[in-house]
């Protein structure tokens, strides 16, 4: 049986316009290449769009395993090679909790830019590829913090996607030679307001009454007050630690000539092997001896009780090298929920992660049989919003997700068809009756990462108002009528349980919920809270309307309101007292 052809195409892997060709047909890698601001140049041209790998979430989920098993082997290679470049001998605990983040995002990444290539492969013949000259040094950033964000530049993504290529000999590039980088590293900024600046006189006096045996607090996720309060119940000076910044550290050639004693299975993992040492932060090899020298100068706790947190160990490496350190030694470290998704979401690497590097990890209020680490505590802080009657106010709010081009760390908490959710949103809003849409309010981030999102909402309804994170969010929620939820987020959490009337609606195949969660969510979705589709939403919000307090007070909505809370955002009289109770526990074991 004769094989049918490959049609013939010049490949395009980003939006980086210098790789570009106008004189023949071409494939796009993927949708983050076509920048909706730039949909002049590429309507115009003879070009198709290679379908995204993980379109379905069953692929999504059987990939995800696999790589988090490779992640589990790697961590431990990765552990090996580092103990003997810096002639320590620390646990894997130790590691995965310093670079366990970092190892993590690098093969998650690594592993979608890798299934895009041969996805395209498969398909089409590829008749050439343009690559720009680049940096190598410049794929080592300083820290993970740096890294994140490099990972979602078109350029850094370029120079990943060429090194697939030439590892497949996929096609015979051209290469441009001095091309100049577009992206810049944020760093990170020094508050300037009169709050921030009695904070930090707040803290630079209150270190001296710092005792080496207090427990650690960092970014706790509950409010100053109640975190004042919790170290006060505890009998310790309160504190408000502030995260530090990792000394810069200068890229050695030498020194990233290490190889990793795992034994690959495929192309991929011989890819992935090659680059680990390429990529690695500097803060983490040339700069491991600074980043010590740091923690040890720290003013916090030599050795203290215990360590609480709800968000420090994830790109903050002097915190993560402190932690590290401490529950090396013993100390309990002992981990918070901080958002959405968390119990709810089919997987999540932040949750699993998170469960992993802690002696226990308290809740919002779901639990698990198979986990008896987890402790439901309470949501760790819920707004106070004065509010009338939703009959008192005229706006709708609807709030959006936003995310970056290029897939990140991997969840089940966020889409990967980002198209399609936009198209999910627009529908919704064309169906709502016009002296709704006339109130309508839609909350956009103002981290745009080249969607364009503004731009759409002013081509599709140009009437719309559209707010970029210019009012606070909370005072926004406390002037609609009913708020509008398009994703699984924390603000899901936090309207449900300070009691704020909601519909919320995304699609479970993009956005899928683990088993334990669905009954939940079935619950909310008999009630009319909860939508899988856009066209239920606006149905719904437009039957309601005009008596939304009828609605919403209803013995029924009610009571699946109460039962969701209980189980994910339950309200606690003192989350303070809470958390001190559960903690004295720990400290006792």
């Amino acid at each position: 049986m004769k094989h049918k052809e490959k049609e013939k195409r010049f490949l395009i892997t980003t939006a980086l316009e210098a790789t570009w060709v106008i004189d023949q047909p071409v494939i796009f890698l993927g949708e983050w290449c076509r920048l909706y601001s730039r949909k002049d140049i590429w309507l115009g041209m003879d070009a198709k769009v290679t379908p995204y790998h993980w379109s379905k979430s069953e692929k999504l989920c059987l990939d995800y395993e696999y790589v988090n098993s490779l992640y589990e082997c790697l961590l431990v290679k990765l552990a090996e090679s580092l103990n003997t470049i810096h002639g320590v001998d620390y646990s894997n605990k130790y590691w995965r909790i310093l670079i366990g983040p970092w190892i993590a995002n690098l093969i998650h990444v690594l592993y979608d830019r890798w299934l895009s290539i041969t996805t395209v492969k498969s398909l089409y013949d590829i008749t050439g590829t343009i690559f720009l000259e680049s940096n190598i040094e410049s794929s080592a950033t300083n820290d993970l913090l740096e890294c994140c964000e490099l990972m979602k530049t078109d350029e850094w993504n370029h120079n990943i996607y060429a090194e697939i290529i030439n590892s497949l000999d996929i096609c015979q590039p051209l290469i441009k030679k001095n091309y100049k980088e577009q992206h810049k590293i944020s760093k990170i900024k020094n508050e300037s307001s009169i709050k921030a600046n009695i904070s930090k006189l707040y803290s630079f006096v209150a270190k001296y009454f710092s005792r080496k045996q207090d427990i650690f607090f960092h970014e706790a996720y509950i409010t100053k007050l109640e975190l004042v309060l919790l170290q006060l119940k505890l009998g310790q000076f309160p504190q408000l630690w502030k995260p530090f910044i990792p000394t810069i550290a200068n890229y050695d050639k030498d020194l990233r000539n290490f190889e990793i004693k795992y034994q690959a299975k495929n192309e991929f993992e011989k890819f992935l092997l090659k680059s680990i040492p390429k990529n690695i932060p500097r803060t983490y090899l040339e700069g491991y001896q600074k980043l010590s020298d740091q923690v040890a100068k720290s003013p916090w706790p030599k050795s203290p009780k215990l360590i609480y947190t709800a968000n420090a160990l994830w790109a903050q490496p002097v915190t993560m090298a402190y932690a590290a350190e401490k529950v090396e030694n013993g100390t309990a470290l002992v981990y918070g929920q901080h958002g959405g998704g968390y119990g709810v979401s089919k997987f999540s690497f932040s949750e699993e992660h998170e469960i992993k590097i802690s002696r226990r990890y308290l809740t919002w209020g779901w639990d698990s049989k198979s986990e008896t680490s987890l402790i439901p505590a309470g949501i760790g802080k819920i707004p106070k919003i004065k509010r009338k009657k939703s009959k008192e106010y005229n706006t709708l709010l609807m709030i959006t997700l936003n995310a970056s081009r290029y897939s990140f760390r991997l969840g089940s908490e966020t889409t990967r068809n980002f198209l399609d959710y936009f198209e999910d949103y627009f529908s919704f809003t064309s169906l709502l009756q016009d002296n709704i849409k006339n109130n309508m309010v839609v909350r956009l981030t103002n981290w745009d990462q080249g969607w364009s999102q503004p731009l759409r909402w002013k081509d599709k309804f140009p009437d719309v108002k559209l707010e970029l994170q210019n009012r606070d969010i909370y005072k926004l929620i406390s002037e609609s009528r009913i708020v509008v939820h398009t994703y699984n987020s924390t603000g899901i959490l936090e309207t449900l349980s300070m009691g704020i009337p909601c519909i919320i609606f995304y699609d479970l195949k993009n956005m899928p919920l683990r088993d334990s969660a669905i009954p939940y969510f079935e619950e909310l979705k008999q009630v009319g809270i909860f939508h899988d589709n856009p066209i239920s939403a606006a149905a719904h919000i437009d039957s309601i309307w005009n008596n939304v307090d009828l609605w919403w007070t209803s013995n029924k909505v009610q009571k699946a309101v109460l039962n969701f809370n209980k189980r994910y955002c339950h309200n606690v009289k003192s989350i303070s007292s809470t958390i001190k109770s559960i903690l004295k526990e720990i400290i006792k074991e």
